[in-house]
């Protein structure tokens, strides 16, 4: 009876040591995303600015093809 008690107490400590762990992990898995996701916006902004000077630049290439 007494191995059955310190048994089941090793292993809801160790219970219990997974699910912080697993929880910590969780924890730094949302960070990461939020990192990313951060990062993320940043380039798509920066890509759609770029567009932008593309489109601007082919305008400018279109009023100007004639120019010697």
């Amino acid at each position: 009876d007494e191995k059955r008690r310190s048994f089941l107490e090793r292993n809801r400590i160790a219970a219990l040591k997974c699910r912080q762990r697993k929880k910590q992990w969780l924890n730094n898995l949302q960070n990461t995303l939020d990192l990313y996701s951060v990062e993320n916006d940043k380039a798509e902004k920066q890509m759609q600015l770029l567009r932008e000077e593309v489109l601007h630049l082919k305008t400018l290439l279109v009023a100007h093809k004639e120019c010697p």
